[in-house]
């Protein structure tokens, strides 16, 4: 969504106040970590975090996103509450990151793309699709 609406030049709308945390995976980071699982023995029965590592604040990944699109201006956001849309209190999460310790002691992944380069391809993509 945010590319989405970065590219037709429209605020990105980000509930609360953007300052809960996520990681980010590349499509082909999470082909590969959940094809690994499926074909090594030493996942069998195993619970595996399969994700990035680049934990980043929802308002700075939406400021990261404005620079890979590269549309000039700063950018131009609106904080939503929860509550304007769930109709009642909202407690979110704050900071999601996985530990993907295990995974990548069990079947040897670990992310390869980083969050700046999927980004590039995903906005790539992106336009391909709006064009």
């Amino acid at each position: 969504m945010f590319i989405d609406l970065i590219l037709r030049g429209e605020p990105v709308t980000i509930h609360g106040d953007g300052s809960q945390t996520r990681t980010f995976t590349y499509v082909s980071d999470t082909v590969d970590g959940i094809y690994r699982a499926t074909v090594d023995e030493a996942a069998n029965g195993e619970i595996l975090n399969i994700g990035g590592n680049e934990e980043m604040s929802i308002l700075d990944f939406a400021r990261l996103v404005k620079k890979v699109v590269g549309t000039p201006g700063p950018l131009e956001y609106e904080l939503v509450p929860y509550e304007s849309f769930t109709g009642k209190a909202y407690e979110d999460v704050m900071r999601r990151v996985p530990d993907t310790t295990f995974a990548e002691k069990c079947i040897g992944f670990k992310a390869q793309v980083s969050l700046e380069e999927g980004l590039q391809r995903t906005v790539e993509w992106q336009r391909e699709l709006t064009q």
